[in-house]
């Protein structure tokens, strides 16, 4: 029998939804997989599902922004959530756009080193100096595969990457291919979307955001909960676009057209991690009805012996 069934996607494919219809017709409960949405308090920019007593959520709000998560805790967390989930005689499913974090969870972490405080503080320092465009350069000409999967922005994890090759001479990419077995016993279904329609459903979605008022959140953060708009939450695509509009940096329009642009080079980041990853089965959401996909991906859980 599978441990989990995974479904995930380019953000703005339709995941919620339809993990949610799964989730009723197989009695499961749904782990996101998502690296903004553990975020306490940053709602509308994260896209996060909507309250419905039939379906229970784990992983989301799951600390405040000016806190670090990352791929050690959220697997420490998805193995706290099986458990209970599994007290309560229900199934799993595991869905997110995060596919570096499912791929981690499936495999196990890699024997990188750990971290090296000497080295992050010299290399902070060197943002701080020269910029963050000036380490991802950087990690450009060391690791080019690292950097096609970190956002210029995300000085975290630029800087880790880094530290990872001071520390061994070798870079992250080298640890990370160091794959094990599978630790589970799942399935894995990718979503995907014509990139067309994809890419008008991402700026569709981006003006539905805007509208349900997403710079008004991040507003609330910064005057009434005394947030400044560094920590590391406000790294997801959409929040420090509006940060730089509220600090004068763009105009509102420039404002849009940025996490427009940020959300679709995102998307296809996310197409290509998923492209790399073993026995996926994607389906297209532009050329099948999505309830003959819910039909399928049913009969190929029960051919695999159903969930646990």
């Amino acid at each position: 029998m599978l441990d989990f069934v995974i479904i995930s996607g380019p953000t703005a494919v339709g995941k919620t939804q339809f993990v949610e219809d799964l989730a009723v017709k197989k009695n499961a409960e749904i782990i996101s997989a998502d690296s903004q949405t553990v975020y306490k308090y940053l709602d509308i920019g994260t896209a996060k599902p909507g309250s419905n007593d039939n379906i229970k959520y784990h992983l989301i709000d799951v600390v405040d922004p000016d806190k670090n998560y990352d791929v050690s805790n959220f697997i420490s967390d998805v193995e706290e959530a099986v458990k209970r989930i599994r007290n309560k005689n229900k199934k799993i499913l595991i869905s997110g756009g995060t596919p570096m974090y499912i791929n981690k969870l499936i495999y196990g972490l890699t024997d990188a080193p750990g971290k090296d405080e000497e080295i992050r503080s010299k290399l902070k320092k060197e943002a701080e100096k020269k910029g963050k465009v000036f380490l991802y350069e950087k990690l450009k000409k060391i690791d080019p595969v690292s950097a096609e999967n970190i956002h210029e922005n995300d000085l975290y994890r630029i800087i880790r990457a880094l530290e990872i090759y001071e520390i061994t001479g070798k870079t992250r990419t080298f640890w990370h291919n160091k794959t094990p077995k599978p630790r589970y016993n799942y399935l894995y279904f990718i979503l995907n979307r014509d990139r067309k329609k994809l890419y008008t459903r991402i700026n569709k979605r981006v003006d539905k955001m805007i509208l349900e008022g997403l710079v008004e959140e991040v507003k609330d953060l910064i005057e009434e909960k005394n947030y400044t708009g560094n920590e590391y939450g406000f790294n997801a695509i959409g929040y420090r676009e509006v940060v730089d509009y509220l600090n004068g940096k763009i105009h509102k329009d420039e404002m849009v057209r940025l996490i427009k642009r940020n959300t679709r080079r995102f998307a296809k980041r996310q197409l290509i991690w998923f492209r790399k990853e073993e026995g996926t089965v994607e389906y297209n959401l532009s050329k099948v009805n999505e309830s003959l996909v819910l039909n399928d991906i049913i009969e190929k859980i029960k051919k695999r012996g159903g969930l646990k």
